[in-house]
């Protein structure tokens, strides 16, 4: 009977070591283990409890660091990004491992998690010619929204500094960068330009598929600035 409230008194122990320590500070909400996906790219979301630091998390795929293709929504607490073949994507198996380090129950402790997932075929690819001419490329049933933000991105490959001027220019800052000379230019714009209400009326009256397609360059655009800020 000794021996039996010992070996039993042991699994308490062990038990609530376990439940102590089963600690979660970040789960992986896209992709899901063994999704499939029937083209690229992937988007991939990583929830974050609020004992996580966001400075610490990390993200690999297939052992390539993907870390710097993520921005962090404090409000929500969700790490995305928006992974292709570019990033080391591939078609078949990939497997997403994620780490981010915090405080759980007081407790300081690194969380990692993992997920395998499939992409059974190539989405909207981008590639130069021998002059450098960009072509973009894919499925036939390509979303406006993936045609569009590789567009954007190869466009802010080449022409960032004049996308950047362009938009001073058109919200009355070029003085910043160009100094004092464009002062009345940019008095001008300030005074007789559309207000930030106003474009966002402009933008909510167009149709949905353009307005898809603006996000979507939009969004390669800043993608683009990402891998920059990543590895300047």
């Amino acid at each position: 009977m000794a021996n039996l409230k010992r070996v039993l008194s042991h699994l308490v122990v062990v038990a609530a070591a376990a439940s102590l320590f089963a600690c979660n500070l970040a789960t992986i909400d896209a992709p899901l283990n063994f999704q499939k996906h029937p083209s690229e790219p992937v988007d991939i979301l990583v929830l974050l409890e609020p004992g996580a630091d966001p400075e610490t998390f990390a993200a690999f795929l297939n052992t390539n660091n993907i870390t710097g293709l993520f921005s962090f929504d404090a409000e929500l607490r969700i790490m995305k990004a928006k992974v292709s073949t570019a990033d080391g994507l591939e078609l078949g198996g990939n497997h997403l491992a994620t780490m981010v380090r915090g405080q759980s129950m007081g407790i300081p402790f690194t969380d990692k998690d993992g997920s395998f997932f499939y992409v059974e075929e190539g989405g909207v690819a981008t590639n130069r010619d021998d002059k450098g001419v960009w072509f973009i490329t894919g499925p036939e049933d390509a979303s406006y929204y993936e045609i569009a933000e590789a567009g954007g991105y190869t466009t802010a490959q080449d022409r960032l500094w004049q996308m950047e001027t362009y938009r001073r220019a058109g919200r009355g800052r070029l003085c910043e960068i160009q100094g004092p000379g464009m002062l009345t230019t940019d008095i001008f714009v300030r005074s007789m330009a559309y207000s930030d209400d106003e474009l966002l009326d402009f933008i909510d009256a167009l149709d949905p598929e353009v307005q898809e397609t603006l996000q979507g360059y939009v969004d390669g655009i800043n993608r683009r600035i990402q891998d920059l800020r990543a590895n300047p």
